[in-house]
């Protein structure tokens, strides 16, 4: 694999940005955000003679430029009926991609779920901007959440496969310096998810950047013994041609 002449990552980037996730807003968020064409409801199914509460769950998605439902990833929840049904329901609806200067793009959402004590869905809003993760997560109960931050972790994992990433123009042509800053997510076998440009100089260095992350694996991030999933960002540096 031709890795990009004058790429670099920056060494210990990773630490901090765990330590301080939320911290940089999408550069550019898209001019149309993901709509949903067609939805099914979630279908709580509980033990026979059990009764659940009310109660929400806050789920990420990730769709692709062709309206296609690439991942999901559970927040927060108050039962697990909630997040398993949500889930479930989430792979059966039809999107419309979100589209930035007119062009469909990969782009993330926030689905938060209201449930009623019928186990009916009230509500679900939207919010595409990573702070807003914790804006429900964090009045629920630690132990009902499933994406932490750096801070609650035993320690901070560490990469043990990093890919570069590749050249973003032809050998003859020159290319300039930039930063990309990715913001995703690594789950509890250490494979990175829904990866981001949050910042960058020039797209191009953000695609091959996102190419690359995707790649990478860690050790499990642990809190309490166990492994989780935390949000992290990556800083790529690209030097400009000699």
């Amino acid at each position: 694999m031709n890795s990009l002449r004058g790429c670099s990552i920056c060494a210990g980037v990773l630490a901090l940005a765990l330590q301080a996730a939320f911290a940089v807003a999408p550069q550019s968020a898209p001019d149309q955000k993901i709509s949903v064409v067609r939805k099914t409801d979630p279908v709580i199914r509980p033990s026979i003679g059990e009764k659940l509460p009310a109660g929400q769950a806050t789920v990420l998605i990730q769709v692709d430029g062709a309206g296609q439902l690439m991942d999901t990833l559970v927040v927060s929840y108050t039962h697990p009926y909630y997040a398993e049904a949500i889930v479930n329901a989430l792979k059966q609806w039809e999107y419309k991609p979100a589209l930035k200067g007119g062009e469909p793009v990969v782009a993330r959402a926030r689905l938060v779920f209201q449930f009623d004590v019928k186990q009916q869905v009230l509500t679900f809003t939207r919010s595409d901007l990573a702070e807003a993760l914790w804006a429900n997560a964090a009045g629920a109960p630690r132990d009902l959440r499933c994406v932490y931050t750096g801070k609650e972790l035993d320690e901070l994992p560490k990469p043990i496969t990093v890919v570069q990433p590749l050249r973003i123009a032809p050998p003859d042509q020159a290319v300039p310096a930039g930063r990309v800053l990715i913001d995703f997510f690594i789950d509890e076998t250490g494979k990175p998810r829904m990866p981001a440009a949050v910042r960058y100089d020039d797209e191009r260095m953000a695609g091959s950047a996102l190419q690359a992350i995707a790649q990478w694996r860690f050790t499990p991030p642990m809190r309490q013994g166990k492994p989780v999933t935390v949000q992290a960002q990556q800083w790529f540096e690209f030097s400009a041609d000699k």
